[in-house]
């Protein structure tokens, strides 16, 4: 795969888990609506993370899309099987709540001791994992 299509997808990535890492920048998106020309709501989480970067399982591949990243070169298997704790407990997370919720709701899911722990998990995968790095 081209090494740039390679870098953009590591950019994407590192994107969306600093997105889900930050409690301040989602509650400024989510709820206080602060943030002009940003919009990122919870469906984006969702669909950014698990459709948009091939993160969710499917019948070819049951672990996750990790495994296409891994064999794109995208990845490394050190580095998915990092991710992949991260996934499985996001993706039990997502049906907790409805895919576009009120302000109550978002505020439920600012608080809830899961979403607090995935938040936490992504800021561990970025402190291990230099996204700005190609695999070698």
């Amino acid at each position: 795969m081209d090494k740039q299509i390679i870098r953009n997808m590591r950019q994407s990535i590192k994107e969306q888990l600093e997105n889900l890492s930050s409690l301040k920048f989602q509650r400024k998106v989510w709820i206080a609506n602060s943030l002009p020309g940003i919009w990122w709501d919870w469906s984006d989480a969702v669909c950014g993370y698990f459709d948009d970067l091939r993160m969710s399982k499917s019948d070819k591949a049951p672990k996750s899309g990790l495994i296409y990243h891994v064999n794109d070169g995208i990845l490394t298997k050190a580095e998915a099987n990092i991710i992949e704790p991260f996934n499985d407990l996001f993706d039990s997370f997502v049906d907790k709540y409805p895919a576009f919720p009120t302000i109550e709701e978002y505020e439920k899911i600012l608080n809830d001791p899961q979403w607090i722990k995935i938040t936490k998990f992504a800021v561990k995968i970025l402190k291990k994992i230099n996204f700005d790095k190609l695999p070698s």
